[in-house]
């Protein structure tokens, strides 16, 4: 079976680095700051977000990310590993809504009713959803895991509840929407 994957922390831009003497981009995970430390990983790690423009959602794998970047693919290849290994990307296993939180942002007018339901996001950056993935989404910073986020919001159908918000998962990230950061209770 494939794995989809997800970035993990929010981007904090290009931050000069004194230790090895230029600007890297910086991702904050949980309390810290850590580094991508090579463009290979940065590509990668941007392109793990999705794209805004995809009409059906489909399952963002490592594949797909590593067919979205430019030549030489075994180069990203390479960073993949290196970024699970680091907890800047993880795979949506069983265990995955144990180990992190979506945790929401909001630009703009936050969520709206919109043409197609439920919206999140402003104008073109907004992503449609259902009331499920809203409410998990509303109670991101309010529990500690994800799982814990979904039992709130859904008590009768809590399983249903984050397949819905896995499922959206790409779609609210790809437009800052949200982010996937570590569980609060392994910080």
């Amino acid at each position: 079976m494939t794995t989809a994957i997800v970035p993990v922390g929010h981007y904090l831009g290009l931050v000069h680095d004194d230790s090895v003497g230029q600007a890297r981009h910086r991702v904050r995970v949980g309390r810290g700051s850590e580094p991508l430390d090579s463009a290979e990983e940065a590509a990668v790690w941007f392109a793990a977000h999705s794209f805004t423009n995809l009409a059906q959602p489909v399952l963002w794998t490592r594949d797909r990310i590593l067919d979205v970047l430019p030549e030489p693919r075994n180069l990203a290849a390479s960073a993949v590993p290196i970024l699970l290994r680091d907890g800047l990307l993880a795979e949506v296993d069983d265990a995955f809504a144990d180990r992190h939180r979506v945790v929401p942002l909001t630009f703009g007018i936050g969520w709206r009713y919109g043409d197609d339901g439920l919206a999140l996001g402003v104008g073109e950056r907004a992503v449609s959803v259902d009331e499920t993935v809203l409410a998990v989404w509303e109670r991101g910073t309010e529990f500690p895991t994800l799982r814990e986020a979904c039992a709130d919001a859904a008590p009768e159908a809590p399983d249903a509840a984050l397949a819905a918000m896995t499922a959206a998962l790409h779609r609210l990230l790809a437009v800052s929407a949200a982010y996937v950061d570590v569980a609060a209770t392994s910080r």
